[in-house]
This record gives C-alpha cells, sequence and structure tokens, in this order.
C-alpha cells in the first residue's frame, strides 16, 4: 500500500509540474498560450499506453531471461551430472584396482606362509629322520643288550658268592632298564607314526590350498582385464559425447551470451527506475535488523542456560563413567586374586604330589651302589621328558583352601600383580 500510494504522489506531482496552468493570465510570466499548456486526452491516452506498453516489454524480458536462465541451469546440471558418472565410473576401476592389488597382496603372503610350511616341513623331516637313526642304534644296543642277557652265565668259584649276587642285582636293575628303554621305543615310533600321518595330511592341505589359490587368481586375473577393457571402452565414449556436448553447449551459450548483453542494458535501465522505491524496504530491513537482534539475545541468553546444563550433564556422567570405571577394576582385581589363589592351590597339590612320589620312590628303591645310581637318574631322566597333563580341575582340600583365603588376604592388601604360572608346561 505504502508503495503505491509512493508512486501516485510521484505521479501526481510529475503532472502537476508538468501541467501547472495559471488562473490568470498576468501570472504567466513567459507569456506562452496556454493552449500549448494544457494536453488533451487523446495525448494523455497515448501516455499511459506508452507506460503500459513499457512495463509489458519489461516483464516480457525478464520472462525471457528467466527461461533463459532455467534452460542454461538445466544444461549445466546435465554437464555435471555427466561429469559426476565419469567420476563414479573412474572412482570404480580405482576400488577394482585396489582390489586387485590387495588380491595379489594376500596371493603374496599365502605363498610367503607356505614357503614358511615348506621349510617348517622339511625341517620336521629331518628330526623324523634323526629320531629314526637314534631309534635304529637304540634298537641294534637294546638287541645286544638281549643277546648278553640270554647268554648262561658263567659259574663262578665257590668263595664268590657276594659277587654273583651283586652280579644278579646289577643284571635285574639292567633287565628293568632295558624294559623301560623297549616301552619308549614303542612311544617313539608311535609319536613317528603319527607325525607321518600328519606330515601327509599337511602336504595334501597345502597342495589343495596352492590349486585354489591358482585358480582364484587366474580368475581374477581374467575379470579384472575384461573390467578394465570394458572401462576403458565406456569411457572413451563417454568422453567423446562430453566433448560433443560441451561444443554444442559452448556455441549456444555464446550465442545467448550476445542476447543477455543486449538485454543487460534494458535491465540496468529499469534498475535504475525502480531504486527509488528501495528506501521503505531499507526501513523495514532496519526494522527486522532490530527485532533479530532482540531475538538473537534471547536465543543468546536461552544458549548460555543450555551450555551451563549441558556443563552439568558432563559433569555428572564423568562422575558415573568414573565410578564404573574403578567398579571394573575392582572387579578384574578381585578375579586376579581368584586366578592367583588358584595357581597356588595347584602349585601347593603339585609340591604334595611330588613329595609323595618321592617318598614313595625312597621307599620303594633302598640306596644301592653307583651304577644303580646312575640307573634310576636315568630312569627318571627319561621319565621327566615325557610330558604329564595334571588334572587342573580338582577341587581344592582343606589345606588348599586355606592358604588361598590366607594368600588371597595377603595379595590384596598389596599392590603387585599377580605373578604368570611358569609350571606344567609340556615339552615340546
Amino acid at each position: 500500500m505504502r508503495s503505491t500510494q509512493g508512486l501516485r504522489g510521484a505521479r501526481e506531482l510529475a503532472k502537476a509540474k508538468l501541467y501547472a496552468t495559471s488562473s490568470r493570465p498576468e501570472w504567466n510570466n513567459e507569456q506562452q498560450d496556454l493552449s500549448q499548456l494544457q494536453c488533451s486526452d487523446k495525448e494523455l491516452a497515448l501516455k499511459h499506453e506508452q507506460r503500459t506498453s513499457k512495463h509489458l516489454e519489461t516483464a516480457k524480458a525478464d520472462l525471457y531471461f528467466k527461461a533463459q536462465a532455467d534452460q542454461l541451469a538445466a544444461r549445466e546440471r546435465a554437464l555435471l551430472r555427466d561429469q559426476e558418472e565419469t567420476r563414479n565410473q573412474q572412482s570404480n576401476v580405482l576400488s577394482q584396482q585396489v582390489k586387485l592389488n590387495k588380491l595379489y597382496e594376500v596371493v603374496e603372503k599365502r605363498n610367503h606362509e607356505v614357503a614358511q610350511r615348506e621349510a617348517k616341513l622339511d625341517a620336521l623331516e629331518k628330526a623324523l629322520r634323526d629320531r629314526e637313526v637314534f631309534l635304529a642304534q637304540c634298537q641294534a644296543a637294546l638287541q645286544a643288550k638281549e643277546a648278553q642277557v640270554a647268554q648262561p652265565p658263567a659259574q663262578p668259584p665257590p668263595g664268590s658268592c657276594d659277587e654273583s649276587d651283586s652280579r644278579e642285582l646289577a643284571l635285574q636293575h639292567r633287565a628293568q632298564e632295558l624294559a623301560l628303554w623297549g616301552e619308549r621305543l614303542v612311544l617313539q615310533e608311535k609319536q613317528l607314526a603319527t607325525m607321518e600321518t600328519l606330515f601327509e595330511t599337511r602336504q595334501q592341505e597345502w597342495e589343495d590350498s596352492r590349486r585354489r589359490l591358482q585358480a582364484q587368481h587366474a580368475d581374477a586375473v581374467t575379470t579384472w582385464q575384461l573390467e578394465t577393457q570394458a572401462t576403458t571402452v565406456r569411457l572413451a565414449e563417454a568422453r567423446e559425447k562430453e566433448l560433443r556436448q560441451y561444443q554444442d553447449n559452448m556455441s549456444k551459450l555464446a550465442l545467448e551470451q550476445g542476447r543477455l548483453r543486449d538485454q543487460e542494458a534494458v535491465l540496468r535501465a529499469i534498475k535504475e527506475a525502480t531504486s527509488t522505491m528501495t528506501n521503505e524496504h531499507k526501513t523495514r530491513d532496519a526494522e527486522l535488523a532490530a527485532r533479530a537482534t532482540a531475538v538473537a539475545e534471547r536465543e543468546a541468553e536461552v544458549a548460555a542456560r543450555a551450555t551451563e546444563l549441558d556443563a552439568r550433564a558432563l559433569e555428572l556422567e564423568t562422575r558415573d563413567n568414573v565410578r564404573v570405571e574403578k567398579e571394573k577394576w575392582l572387579r578384574n582385581r578381585e578375579r586376579k586374586l581368584d586366578v592367583l589363589a588358584q595357581d597356588v592351590e595347584t602349585q601347593h597339590e603339585l609340591n604334595v604330589q611330588k613329595t609323595i612320589e618321592l617318598a614313595q620312590a625312597a621307599a620303594r628303591h633302598p640306596p644301592l651302589n653307583s651304577t644303580t645310581m646312575s640307573v634310576a637318574v636315568a630312569h627318571t631322566n627319561v621319565t621327566e621328558d615325557i610330558p604329564i597333563a595334571l588334572p587342573l580341575a580338582q577341587k581344592p582340600k582343606e589345606g588348599g583352601r586355606a592358604l588361598r583365603r590366607s594368600h588371597s588376604t595377603s595379595v590384596r592388601h598389596s599392590s603387585v600383580d599377580p605373578p604368570k604360572n611358569n609350571y606344567c608346561k609340556p615339552n615340546n
């Protein structure tokens, strides 16, 4: 409403300046003809038509420019879409290349693992051969000992009864030692049989995996070659199409830029004519800016309160997190202490069992001379070479429970982590 009132007032002022008439002839200083200063109705109608025609022309020009701008925006969007498609195709090609490189890396890793397995299998085969040689030597020694034992003993003289008794005891211990050697040979033969079967199965698995990897590699190479060829053809076609479209669009844009330059002059004149109507908009903008500043201050206050509330919530969350971490640490601590107590119980049981076995062995075998002691030491070494699987999941005894309670209470007061259990490790 204000803009229309301003336009009407400006038109009335212009009419008053153009068509100002004096009521008396003496007020006319230039002494011109009053009929020349007055306009007829036809002239007014003609001027009105000129004004309306100008407005219609400006509206038509605006619509034409809008249509041209929409067409240019649509063409630009199409070009951007084509460029995005080409980028996507290039990214797909690069991703496929990366996948192929990763596949090559996996194949190289598999080949390296296969080489390592071959080296390990060669070392295992060498160890098996050494053991076979050792078993053959042991078997030959055992046969020689059996032959010596099978020979009839010489009749001792009548005054050497003690010597014959000692020889009989030595022969008995030697027979026991030979029996133990035989058992050990049987066990080692069984172990060799299992190792040979394991070696054969591993070798078969390696052959299967190598064949499968070779087939996968060949398939991947063929698929990659086909995909790269197809992508190169598609990219070449898309590039040619884009070049043609770009040339056509550039020629059309050159023509339209000439038209737009001609019409920019008209638009500048229209903008100069409409610049007088921006004062009211400026005042309205000032009012809106004042309201916006007030709203911004209110929003700043609300944001400050929100930040305070967020800080309080964050502080509460941090407290909860600290409490949860402390609870987790305490649970882990209790778990470690329980594990340590179990380890101590099992170690105590093992020590008790070993002491009992040693006592039984001492009670079973009385002290002997140097030859019998060497035989016993060899027997203990042979038995220690064999791995022992102890029942660790048994229930602790009363002494173990008391030891667990005392040890757990002593460890809870200390801040040192429980030591690692290094007992009952099987020999490789």
